[in-house]
């Protein structure tokens, strides 16, 4: 009976140390007691449809927003796994030939997301949260870059400035997007592969994660 006891007292023992010995997932924390806070654009952001097409390129993000999320739901929280980024692109140009640009828009409500991998606080996979729309008026193109079949891409890491400051930079491969009529007349090509990327360089203020 003693025997049988301790046994079980063990088998109760190891159970605990196993759960404890679980480690957690990496996560966002708010610094500022919410789910949100601003964020800002370091170097220009660019995007390239396809092999041999031209590149779209951002300078700015205005109104830039992070936010934290929940895995399960989305719901908004001050500390979990998701990290979403919004605001106005600005000062976006598409690039049609040596030196040669013309203007270009973003939609407003386009918003990327970045979710920590595992246990580990610096490697993520980047998606679109919302769909992202490029216009050239010009040429009369919309490039649409959704959600569907961008989600859980590579490459992107995560640092710590200090504290409060996180900085994200991406520099995504294989993604997908449509293009409007307008575009396939103006030469472009749905694409979709390796040769359609898009790399961004942000910094979120009263944040971290571990």
């Amino acid at each position: 009976m003693i025997k049988t006891k301790a046994l079980l007292a063990l088998a109760a023992l190891a159970a605990v140390l196993a759960v404890s010995a679980t480690p957690a997932l990496a996560e966002f924390i708010s610094r500022n007691g919410t789910s949100q806070g601003p964020a800002q654009l370091l170097a220009p952001a660019i995007l390239t449809v396809g092999a041999g097409q031209p590149p779209l390129v951002c300078e700015e993000l205005g109104s830039g927003l992070w936010k934290i999320r929940t895995k399960t739901g989305q719901a908004a929280t001050s500390k979990g796994p998701h990290l979403n980024i919004s605001g106005q692109f600005t000062k976006c140009v598409a690039v049609i030939g040596e030196g040669i640009t013309t203007p270009a828009s973003v939609n407003a409500a386009c918003e990327l997301q970045v979710a920590q991998i595992g246990t580990s606080g610096t490697a993520v996979t980047g998606s679109v949260a919302a769909n992202c729309v490029v216009s050239i008026p010009a040429l009369g193109c919309l490039v649409t870059v959704p959600t569907k079949g961008n989600t859980l891409l590579t490459k992107a890491t995560l640092s710590k400035i200090g504290t409060n400051l996180v900085e994200v930079n991406a520099a995504i491969g294989s993604i997908t997007n449509e293009i409007s009529e307008g575009c396939v007349k103006a030469g472009l090509k749905n694409g979709t592969g390796k040769e359609a990327t898009f790399s961004v360089r942000l910094q979120a203020h009263e944040i971290t994660f571990v």
